[in-house]
């Protein structure tokens, strides 16, 4: 990871959170951004309010590229927005060399689980794309995108050991 910014001092820039789907990104961004005073984006209302559908929807009636460069193609919007926000990123958007370029000038915070409890948080919201055999899908994907979310982030918070009291505290 590279060296802490101290989030607060990172104000001409966005707050990204990174990590996987189920990893707490809304749940402690919508936190953070009310303690920073800044407007939350959540990447799945973005993608609802731009192409009137959720994310299960488009990977199942698309493919999955197609949600992951329509995800990339959002973020990099957002990114370009000049009043600083705190947002969820797609976690698939890392995937694209543009977003990872993009996000190395703002702050990232990445929240990290292990794959049974992302496996487990899958199932609360139906908007999100359900993965087959959920923990073993995970798991291969973080082998791949936790590389890339440790390289971008200037924090990582384990969501799974902690409440998302302490790891708004974490994110501060």
């Amino acid at each position: 990871m590279p060296e802490a910014t101290g989030n607060r001092e990172a104000s001409g820039r966005h707050i990204v959170l990174l990590g996987m789907m189920g990893s707490g990104k809304t749940t402690i961004g919508t936190r953070l951004a009310t303690h920073l005073e800044r407007p939350f984006v959540d990447s799945d209302e973005v993608l609802r309010s731009t192409t009137g559908r959720e994310a299960a929807r488009i990977a199942r009636e698309d493919v999955v590229e197609a949600l992951q460069a329509i995800d990339a193609e959002l973020l990099l919007d957002r990114l370009g927005v000049t009043r600083p926000a705190v947002s969820a990123a797609e976690s698939s958007a890392i995937e694209s060399e543009l977003c990872r370029a993009a996000l190395l000038h703002h702050t990232c915070i990445w929240f990290d689980a292990d794959p049974a409890t992302l496996a487990s948080r899958q199932h609360r919201a139906d908007h999100r794309r359900t993965l087959p055999h959920a923990e073993d899908d995970i798991a291969a994907l973080k082998r791949r995108r936790d590389p890339v979310y440790d390289a971008l982030a200037s924090t990582r918070i384990d969501t799974a050991a902690v409440d998302p009291d302490r790891a708004l505290l974490a994110a501060l």
